[in-house]
């Protein structure tokens, strides 16, 4: 047991970073289970400007336009008085005022020069949206107009187009997850958190024990390669599990009694398996001779990479089916679909056969990975 005790003395010296990573991880994580708890619900308002509007030519065209804009916005009156406009603004009582010149209707049919009058809070966003609904009534019945000289069936086209409004949607928790289990937030992130810290802080020790002239002192004693690398492995495993055991303590710190409901067990199962998945990763990693920019490179790309890619950072339900097909290739989907169906996350419902099938993938990822690493230690030229 030689190698496994210089293997944990030598990780135990490094632990420094992976607390590191714990503490930023265990921060995230409660502020974002804090916000979904408080979140409210999300609903879209169309904003409304307060206009006032000055029709001076009463004919069609000018009555179609003040009732549209008075169908989008706040209609307001503003009393007689020489500042009353201006004195209006100031005070904001209203957003926008808008003069329909006499004969505008005549000369609008006719092409002519006469032009809407506005006066509006300078830079306001409000300004802008008027003068973009008014636009919008002018353009349309533009193109009402040169199809017919029908004025009154033109502006009714026109008002029957603008009727037609889009319906704006937002995709919330609550239109694909029920009863989102709040344990949930806590191991969503555990693949990236997990690949970070075993192939940052345990890789470079394993690889420390595979350079050459470390390899050529063990192959000159009596013990075996195949006992070297059993050993090694153990270490990295029983490193894994300390990780993993801080990562349980601070769970049930979190969320007390809930860790130990047959949901929050079978979360944490979840999670130890992953683990092994992510002991995996390290030992393949540290097969080969990497220094420390590089090594982090890996960790990111694989990290970062495979969380995008199978549904830690966005969830499952909202990537696209081509992408979710390439994801069932790498083991962080199957962790998510797990916790996925265990935090009602999908709005799968818990079957424990499709459970223990995620669980049974993510066992043989690990196992392969660990089985790679022995060929290529075996086959690896010193």
């Amino acid at each position: 047991m030689q190698i496994f005790n210089v293997f944990s003395k030598i990780a135990l010296k490094k632990f420094s970073g992976t607390i590191m990573y714990i503490v930023i991880y265990t921060i995230v994580a409660v502020m974002v289970s804090n916000a979904a708890q408080s979140e409210s619900e999300l609903d879209f308002t169309e904003s409304k400007p307060k206009i006032y509007i000055c029709d001076n030519d009463n004919s069609m065209i000018s009555r179609g336009l003040s009732e549209y804009m008075f169908s989008k916005c706040e209609k307001k009156e503003i009393p007689d008085g020489e500042n009353a406009v201006s004195e209006s603004l100031y005070f904001r009582t209203v957003d926008y005022v808008l003069t329909i010149p006499e004969g505008f209707g005549e000369s609008f049919v006719n092409g002519g020069e006469l032009v809407l009058e506005n006066i509006k809070i300078p830079g306001s966003k409000s300004g802008k949206f008027t003068d973009m609904y008014v636009d919008r009534y002018l353009s349309l019945l533009k193109t009402n107009l040169s199809g017919q000289k029908n004025v009154e069936k033109a502006v009714s086209d026109t008002m029957k187009n603008l009727s037609d409004t889009t319906e704006v949607s937002v995709i919330g928790k609550d239109d694909k997850n029920t009863n989102v289990n709040i344990i949930v937030y806590l191991f969503q992130f555990i693949p990236f958190i997990f690949i970070m810290v075993t192939v940052c802080g345990l890789a470079p020790v394993v690889m420390t024990f595979n350079r050459s002239e470390v390899k050529n002192r063990t192959r000159c004693s009596s013990l075996k390669n195949t006992s070297r690398n059993i050993q090694l492995t153990a270490g990295v495993i029983v490193y894994g599990l300390f990780v993993w055991l801080i990562m349980l303590i601070i769970a049930i710190c979190i969320y007390g009694d809930k860790i130990f409901t047959t949901t929050g067990i079978l979360f944490v199962l979840n999670s130890l398996v992953f683990m092994m998945v992510a002991v995996g990763i390290s030992l393949v990693v540290s097969n080969f001779e990497l220094k420390s920019g590089a090594l982090n490179g890996i960790a990111n790309v694989v990290g970062l990479g495979m969380s995008f890619m199978c549904g830690v950072f966005v969830p499952q339900y909202l990537m696209s089916e081509g992408m979710l097909n390439v994801a069932k290739f790498l083991p962080a989907y199957w962790y998510v679909r797990a916790s996925n169906m265990l935090g009602g996350v999908s709005g799968e419902v818990y079957d424990a056969g499709k459970f223990a099938m995620y669980i049974g993938i993510q066992l043989m990822f690990a196992v392969a990975l660990i089985a790679i690493n022995f060929v290529i230690s075996k086959r690896k030229k010193v």
